[in-house]
């Protein structure tokens, strides 16, 4: 099957400035796949791109299997079928909602473009106002209308960028739900780029991970990118991580917080043990566990951020951690913090952060003391 859209050995640069460095992806046809990565990475120079924006410098982009842009080729954004939606939506303030869905299929038939108008309005619910405009409506609504408008000329491929970023944390969780829904009903290829984490999770059924200088650190499924880092990069970039350093010995890394099998790593090698915040479990019963001192202890609703530090070692490192529910824990009560092997990942020390590992990438597995 001929992917809908494929990019091959992408590099770009502005002046000395390279923003894309040698990115290959594809999208499948009904696919939906996430460009995840900090601003300032790449993720919009690579969606102009592929929409046609910018000129290819090296590289190629292929739509359904037909070059649309390669060093000396250009195929203009209004001839490449792609559908486009920018973060602030982009919609004309003096035309009415369904002026603003027909003005991207001007060229059908108004027999046609009537009918076309009303079923993607129907689509995202937004047919009672066809006859508003733009700045009557909630910022909800207005991302419904920028939808519509790029479904209404049937794009082979739509590219969303940061599609939710404008909308307050309550509406987006709200609107993306719906706009997940919208786009598995019109059965087109998606690719979207976010820098929101949980979003990409959600919304994807493959994702990219990009960092600085327009390098893709990691492919795949939402669960297996997230469970499974490349690197260190990959892996803070899912929420706040801690840091521990050791050395493989026979098999596994001793931490002050429990052992971490090492899998490949060699015997003898310096390595770092990142666990996430959810990767720790305090408790008040485990006896066998390390011995901590809580700092702080914050409510945030469904958790507690918990800050602690090894019992004794007043100078040393503090490390952060969600219990679930209410933390009451403190005074004189005996605490102590077991690593959760699910939630720590060992990397070779001493390499960049942002290192791309030739095996497997991280190792993380059962402790050796069941933990």
């Amino acid at each position: 099957m001929t992917s809908a859209l494929e990019i091959s050995g992408l590099s770009h640069a502005f002046g000395r400035t390279r923003v894309l460095d040698d990115v290959s992806c594809t999208v499948e046809p009904r696919e939906i796949v996430c460009l995840l990565g900090p601003s300032g990475c790449g993720k919009t120079t690579l969606l102009r791109l592929a929409a046609g924006l910018e000129r290819v410098q090296t590289g190629a982009i292929k739509l359904h299997g037909q070059t649309v842009g390669e060093p000396g080729w250009h195929v203009p954004p209004e001839s490449r079928r792609i559908g486009l939606m920018f973060q602030d939506y982009a919609l004309f303030p003096h035309l009415t909602i369904a002026e603003n869905v027909a003005f991207g299929i001007s060229g059908l038939p108004a027999g046609r473009r009537r009918p076309r108008v009303h079923e993607v309005l129907f689509q995202v619910n937004m047919q009672a106002y066809a006859d508003s405009y733009p700045h009557m409506l909630s910022g909800g609504q207005q991302q419904r209308v920028a939808l519509a408008r790029v479904l209404a000329p049937k794009p082979e491929v739509v590219l969303l960028d940061e599609p939710f970023s404008g909308l307050d944390e309550t509406l987006r969780i709200q609107v993306r739900e719906e706009t997940l829904r919208v786009l598995n009903q019109a059965g087109t290829a998606v690719l979207m780029v976010t820098h929101h984490p949980e979003e990409a999770m959600f919304m994807s059924d493959r994702m990219m991970v990009m960092g600085p200088g327009g390098i893709i650190h990691q492919v795949g499924a939402p669960a297996e990118v997230y469970a499974n880092p490349a690197n260190r990069f990959v892996a803070t970039f899912f929420g706040r991580t801690n840091l521990i350093t050791g050395v493989v010995r026979n098999g596994v890394v001793d931490t002050p917080l429990g052992t971490v099998a090492a899998g490949g790593r060699g015997e003898g090698c310096a390595v770092d043990v990142v666990f996430r915040s959810n990767g720790v479990t305090l408790s008040t019963a485990d006896e066998q566990a390390c011995p901590v001192e809580i700092v702080s202890a914050r409510p945030m609703g469904r958790d507690t951020r918990v800050t602690f530090r090894l019992a004794g070692d007043e100078a040393g490192a503090t490390y952060l951690c969600r219990v679930p529910g209410i933390f009451m824990a403190g005074g004189s009560a005996r605490v102590t913090a077991r690593l959760d092997s699910a939630g720590a990942f060992v990397f070779h020390r001493g390499g960049p952060e942002t290192e791309r590992t030739s095996d497997s990438g991280p190792v993380h597995g059962p402790s050796a003391d069941g933990a």
